[in-house]
């Protein structure tokens, strides 16, 4: 007994060879496309990074400034508080002075003529003195 066998040969047609040709070369295309964004997207990542970096360094440079800026202030109040005990002292020094004067002052003037003046005369500044009508009431009054 001879068997046969029928061979089968499936033979693409043109049409659908250059169909999956096609097919190929749209799908090559997607992929370069894909290769030039993911590319890009990395450049871009890249560039941010960079971008980063630099603000970062720029952004500690004045955290640094802003320090020495508030250790500048701190120094100047703490000066400025120093200046200002020492001026409340002198100017208490200088009080102290003034009425140790003026009692000094009074005494000797009582010493000298106690009769002119009442204890309770008080020595008074013009500001500005009409010399004019000074001048005329010491002549007047000769």
């Amino acid at each position: 007994m001879v068997k046969q066998i029928k061979v089968i040969t499936v033979r693409n047609s043109d049409d659908e060879i250059d169909r999956l040709n096609f097919e190929n070369i749209k799908l090559e295309k997607q992929k370069s496309i894909l290769h030039k964004s993911v590319k890009m997207k990395h450049d871009e990542l890249l560039l941010e990074k960079e971008k980063n970096k630099i603000l970062s360094e720029e952004l500690n440079t004045l955290k640094q400034k802003l320090k020495e800026l508030k250790e500048e202030k701190n120094k100047v109040v703490k000066k400025c508080l120093g200046n200002e005990d020492v001026l409340k002292h002198n100017l208490k020094k200088q009080e102290l002075e003034i009425e140790s004067l003026h009692t000094k002052f009074w005494k000797k003037f009582n010493l000298v003529d106690k009769t002119f003046f009442p204890q309770n005369f008080k020595l008074v500044q013009l500001d500005q003195p009409d010399f004019n009508k000074l001048w005329s009431d010491a002549k007047y009054s000769r």
